[in-house]
């Protein structure tokens, strides 16, 4: 598939809704950044270190990025060895950092956090001030894929410091890119302003392409503020300069970007058209990774969208993608949305037999996504009127994630525990389950996901004629949707909480008027009072 025309920019949104969950898509682009909490921007790994005279040796991490972190592993382990068998400190610290950075961007956990503290340790033994800042600067970057998102901030604080007293500009940006994409969740805000202030550096520098990448985490924070005007304009300035440099894997990056904004807005015809044109120009570019996370991304725009064949069709296409590249995790996260397209299809019976088929892969060989296959076969069960299966499926999913402490994972769990409830019409059960969603994403921090949930438990409560658990959730909601900046949502919190307060009076009204007529029976003694009252 070829690129089509080049994508429409549609009118400011006014609403902003839910997304479907998206891979992580690699840009080449060089700089340095995890991605955004909603984007899910993953940056390479860094390329080989120079240490020839004159260029620092722990400048790689800044100075270009290859697009296949496996690769660049593989390379500075090599790189390793030969400067431990040379004797070479300096080059042994360097390609340490090198393999820690590059665990980060496979998201190895464990693996990362290790190997950024021996490189750390390595560069501190050596009293290289930049080499220590750049390792504080990876050892964060650990963090976040750990998601220990204060250390990683704590830790970027630190390597921000060193990099300012160095006077190192390139290394001051990036730091804040990583603080403000660490951020992006608790803090949105204060995320915001560290882009812009390392956008504005690199602009300084005129250093184009890192400043895109600012640029992306800027638009970041606008949509984890519920800004979604101010992230599509920030994309489109962004898109602009891409299109007028002819830079055409930026230009792909951004598209992909817009596509989350028309997800997140409604505009899921025009977020497909963006997802898949960025896959078809990622194709050309012979870039199959981010042309398969694109049309990861095309098949979800296509699910939101309602329209399961051109979903599955896409899905398909990236599954087959991932398959040429032997990226088993990817290609089953692909085929979860080809699931979850057969289920709206009314395939239900296709549906389950495939995620059963996914779930007895990730048992044998990826426990990691192990949970979300088991999510998908619960929606399975669920669409087949199998809510008691679909109740056990997810429960189990929800125990894994518990004990891995997966917060969001939990969270996304209990959601199908809470539908299976209510299928099987356990109306408590389902309320009980809801208020425990609220307690993960305030455990978690999710301050947005938090008023969401307690936006729709108020308006259950209403219905359920419960009007004091209505405006406490409302009102609850309310103040962390100001938090959020969104305060839109924040007034239609406050017109539950005062149609709730009005309930409330009217209730105790009706309460006060039978009060009356039995008392009006007790001393008449006339059985019409106690007729009335009722």
């Amino acid at each position: 598939m070829e690129p089509q025309c080049q994508v429409p920019f549609p009118m400011l949104p006014e609403a902003s809704k839910c997304s479907q969950e998206l891979p992580h898509i690699r840009s080449s682009v060089a700089g340095d950044g995890q991605g955004g909490l909603h984007l899910q921007l993953r940056e390479p790994p860094c390329a080989p270190f120079c240490t020839s005279a004159g260029i620092a040796a722990f400048d790689g991490v800044f100075n270009g990025f290859l697009s296949e972190p496996a690769a660049v592993l593989a390379a500075a382990e090599g790189r390793l060895v030969a400067a431990e068998g040379c004797g070479d400190a300096s080059a042994s610290a360097a390609a340490l950092l090198a393999i820690a950075d590059a665990t980060c961007s496979l998201e190895r956990p464990g693996e990362a956090l290790q190997k950024a503290l021996l490189a750390l340790s390595h560069v501190k033994g050596l009293k290289e001030v930049e080499g220590e800042a750049t390792a504080l600067h990876v050892l964060a970057k650990a963090h976040f894929v750990n998601k220990d998102y204060s250390e990683a901030a704590s830790i970027g604080h630190k390597a921000l410091s060193l990099f300012k007293v160095q006077g190192h500009t390139t290394g001051e940006a990036m730091s804040l890119n990583a603080l403000a994409e660490t951020l992006l969740q608790s803090d949105a805000g204060q995320a915001l302003r560290y882009a812009l202030a390392g956008h504005e550096l690199l602009q300084q520098l005129g250093d184009c392409r890192r400043a895109a990448i600012l640029q992306r985490t800027v638009v970041a924070a606008h949509i984890a503020l519920g800004d979604n005007a101010g992230a599509l304009i920030a994309a489109q300035e962004g898109l602009e300069v891409c299109r007028r440099r002819g830079d055409r894997r930026d230009e792909a990056s951004l598209l992909v970007i817009f596509a989350e904004i028309y997800n997140l807005t409604g505009q899921t015809e025009v977020a497909a058209q963006s997802a898949t044109t960025a896959s078809a120009i990622f194709k050309s570019l012979e870039d199959p990774r981010n042309a398969a996370a694109s049309a990861h991304l095309g098949a979800a725009a296509f699910l939101e969208g309602k329209k399961p064949a051109e979903a599955l069709l896409w899905a398909r296409e990236a599954s087959i993608l991932y398959g040429t590249l032997s990226d088993r995790d990817q290609e089953l996260a692909s085929n979860r949305l080809s699931i979850l397209a057969l289920i709206d299809l009314g395939e239900a019976v296709q549906a389950s037999s495939e995620a059963k088929e996914v779930v007895q892969v990730c048992r044998e060989h990826s426990m990691r996504l192990l949970p979300q296959a088991l999510r998908d076969l619960a929606a399975a069960h669920l669409a087949s009127d199998a809510p008691d299966c679909g109740l056990l499926t997810a429960k189990e999913a929800y125990l894994i994630c518990r004990e891995e402490s997966d917060m969001l994972g939990e969270a996304a769990s209990l959601e199908l525990v809470m539908q299976s409830h209510v299928a099987l019409q356990e109306t408590e059960k389902s309320m009980q389950t809801a208020y425990e969603i609220v307690a993960v994403f305030r455990r978690s921090g999710s301050k947005r996901k938090e008023a969401v949930m307690l936006h729709d438990i108020a308006q259950a409560e209403i219905k359920r004629r419960r009007p004091t658990h209505a405006k406490e959730a409302a009102d609850a909601a309310r103040t962390l949707y100001r938090v959020c900046g969104d305060l839109q949502r924040a007034g239609e919190m406050q017109e539950i909480c005062d149609y709730a307060e009005y309930m409330q009076e009217t209730f105790k009204s009706a309460a006060q008027g039978v009060e009356t007529m039995v008392d009006e029976y007790k001393r008449s003694g006339d059985p019409r009072a106690l007729y009335a009252a009722a």
